[in-house]
């Protein structure tokens, strides 16, 4: 409409030039086809041009808005269906609150069937079923999704994927994973379920070499990352452990990538499973080299904790260690433990107090006590727990500090 009041007005600014022009020259076009002719003015026919012209142009814009009755009452009868089904999710999504799953459900499902958008909504239902642990509604909703939905049906058979490896179906969840891989490549949310399915199924061999690609495409945040890395290395190696082995042990290790390895934890627990197989030397050379890069006080505890053939070395290294880190209490326990070992009675004590001083901890009060037991010395045993005996102020000991208790040799 726009568009024609300015055709109109120009057309009268073209009409009054025009008349100016014509009482100055009244020149005339002549247009003749076999034997017809018309001869007219230059700017009559102008005009006529241009009225034509705007005639034609406004029954085309006519043309092109005008709705049939069958049209206007299909845009009515979809408007009519899309508030129904609005208000369907809208009272779904009430029922959800309140804890009222199976109304929410078929509420969903009831949205879906009449709105133009249905995917979300189909979703909607089977975290509803998913909520009333039904295995079979969860699938029957999928499967009629992906046929009313078949644009969506990758988003779908995630969710189907989901619901199997939460189910225990680890079979199908592989199937259907394998199948959306052909569909979409290098997906940062398919390679993620693989993890969780490899991670469920225990099959760790499958997992690690997957976290690298998890990293770059950045499908797990840091921590989430570290996480799950470490504890299927540590799982990996308890695994080989199953058949007891050094060797399988060692493989295991051998396998993990340089990123892993660096990991404290999954260091603590190649440590600890060729302590209980009885390496004792492979374990010493590992810390030691390890200790000499970055320092840990777990590590060097274990250290003390291992059996050798001749305690003078260890203790040398231990003194080396304190030099390096002093006022360590750690280090100092260390020295202690390796001393009485060696039979160095006093200089045993004196690293025991030292260790007391500067970090107090029960563990080391319980060795020191039953030191001086060893050496008949009951009055200062006596004196030391009773003058540390403040079990509010000091700390509890962990799962490994007893441990440790039970493997100090007396």
């Amino acid at each position: 409409m726009k568009r024609l009041l300015l055709l109109l007005c120009a057309l009268l600014i073209i009409g009054a030039w025009a008349g100016q022009a014509m009482t100055e020259d009244s020149g005339y076009v002549l247009i003749a086809y076999k034997n017809t002719s018309i001869e007219s003015s230059l700017w009559v026919l102008l005009i006529a041009t241009t009225l034509l012209f705007a005639l034609l142009h406004w029954l085309i814009n006519l043309m092109s808005h005008w709705n049939s009755p069958v049209e206007r009452l299909r845009r009515w009868s979809e408007a009519r269906s899309e508030r129904k089904a609005g208000s369907k999710a809208t009272q779904a999504l009430e029922a959800e609150i309140t804890g009222d799953f199976w109304k929410a459900r078929r509420l969903f499902l009831q949205a879906a069937e009449r709105s133009k958008s249905p995917a979300i909504l189909y979703r909607q239902a089977v975290r509803c079923a998913s909520e009333q642990g039904d295995e079979k509604e969860v699938h029957r909703i999928l499967t009629s999704a992906i046929k009313a939905v078949p644009e969506a049906a990758p988003s779908f058979l995630l969710e189907q994927v989901r619901w199997d490896i939460k189910a225990g179906l680890f079979e199908r969840a592989s199937e259907t994973l394998h199948t959306l891989n052909k569909r979409i490549k290098s997906s940062s949310v398919i390679n993620r379920e693989w993890a969780t399915l490899h991670a469920a199924r225990h099959n760790w061999d499958a997992l690690l070499p997957l976290l690298p690609d998890l990293q770059k495409q950045k499908a797990l945040s840091p921590q989430d990352l570290k996480d799950l890395r470490r504890s299927a290395a540590i799982a990996k190696m308890a695994q080989e452990t199953e058949t007891p082995s050094t060797e399988a042990v060692n493989k295991a290790w051998a396998s993990l990538s340089y990123e892993t390895q660096q990991d404290v934890d999954v260091r603590r627990a190649y440590i600890g499973h060729l302590t209980e197989l009885g390496d004792h030397a492979g374990a010493a050379a590992q810390i030691k080299a390890w200790l000499n890069k970055h320092w840990d006080n777990d590590l060097a505890l274990r250290f003390s904790e291992l059996h050798f053939e001749e305690v003078e070395s260890p203790l040398n290294d231990a003194k080396k260690w304190l030099k390096s880190h002093q006022q360590n209490a750690a280090i100092e326990l260390v020295i202690a433990r390796l001393s009485r070992r060696n039979e160095l009675w006093g200089a045993a004590i004196t690293h025991y107090q030292q260790s007391l001083t500067l970090n107090p901890q029960l563990q080391t009060i319980i060795e020191l006590a039953e030191l001086y037991l060893q050496l008949g010395d009951m009055n200062e045993a006596s004196q030391l727990l009773s003058h540390q005996n403040a079990p509010l102020a000091l700390p509890i000991p962990s799962e490994a500090e007893r441990e440790i208790r039970k493997r100090i040799p007396h």
